[in-house]
């Protein structure tokens, strides 16, 4: 049970993380989201 509770725990961190990294890559050049793809 407390193996999963961690799990999803570090889900949400990934989640918030990549969320995160979308809005400051919005916010900057459209430029830079081009080129992570």
């Amino acid at each position: 049970m407390k193996h999963k509770f961690s799990y999803v725990f570090l889900l949400l961190i990934v989640v918030v993380g990549f969320s995160l990294i979308y809005y400051f890559s919005q916010e900057k050049d459209c430029m830079f989201t081009v080129r992570n793809y």
